[in-house]
């Protein structure tokens, strides 16, 4: 691969930018802001890295009484003998994965339902909720890892934004197979979010119901709750 030749103007451009940047840190250095400037930036830095990348689930937390249903639900889903990988190209070329798993009964059945995570975990989690479609009512199930989560591509976390475009993907890739497809929507927290947001794109009529559980109508509406304000005294809480 040949490297790009940087023209006369180009160059021009880059020295000038040098030039006032070295006159800016200058100015910051002799006017004492520089260590404001740092701490600023590393406040910056630390907020992204707590709010915009994707965290794993902790598996030490399985055992709690509170996760417990989820943990019968991994285990379903990643022991399910008819679990299959589906793969999707997103719309801006990010490769996304979902978990699918067919209908118990015979001969088929044209219902299907999308069970969408939260923040900070996986598809995984929702298998309590598609092991019920699927054992109880015999649907099919689609489990997608959102952008950043799982085995889907991604390195921040969107809140749902790009996330209910990907969901109108896994539900093209269901009438692309099943044109007759009966689509129920099931997410829990930020997959909750997600969902009311692709209730807002032109969906198929095919899509005949949502449920929605604890999502945020806004993002400001669920940084409350994840960044308190400081007390009175001054004490940052988190």
């Amino acid at each position: 691969m040949k490297s790009k030749k940087v023209s006369k103007k180009e160059v021009k451009w880059l020295m000038k930018k040098k030039s006032a940047l070295r006159e800016a840190v200058g100015f910051v250095a002799e006017t004492g802001l520089w260590a404001g400037a740092g701490t600023m930036v590393g406040i910056a830095n630390y907020f992204y890295d707590f709010s915009m990348k994707p965290v794993k689930h902790d598996p030490g937390r399985d055992e709690e009484p509170d996760e417990l249903p989820y943990t019968k639900g991994r285990i379903w889903m990643n022991t399910h003998p008819e679990r299959r990988d589906w793969y999707e190209k997103a719309e801006d070329g990010l490769r996304i994965h979902a978990n699918f798993i067919p209908t118990p009964v015979d001969g088929g059945d044209h219902r299907y339902a999308i069970c969408v995570h939260g923040y900070a975990d996986t598809s995984e989690s929702v298998g309590q909720f598609a092991r019920v479609y699927h054992d109880l009512y015999g649907m099919n199930v689609v489990l997608p890892d959102l952008r950043g989560h799982g085995k889907s591509e991604g390195t921040y976390v969107g809140y749902g934004y790009h996330d209910r475009l990907d969901l109108i993907t896994w539900i093209d890739r269901i009438l692309g197979i099943d044109p007759d497809a009966v689509i129920i929507l099931h997410g829990i927290s930020m997959g909750a979010a997600t969902i009311m947001m692709a209730t807002g794109e032109k969906l198929p009529s095919n899509v005949k119901a949502c449920i929605e559980d604890a999502g945020f109508s806004t993002a400001l509406d669920g940084y409350p709750a994840a960044y308190p304000a400081p007390d009175r005294q001054g004490a940052g809480r988190l």
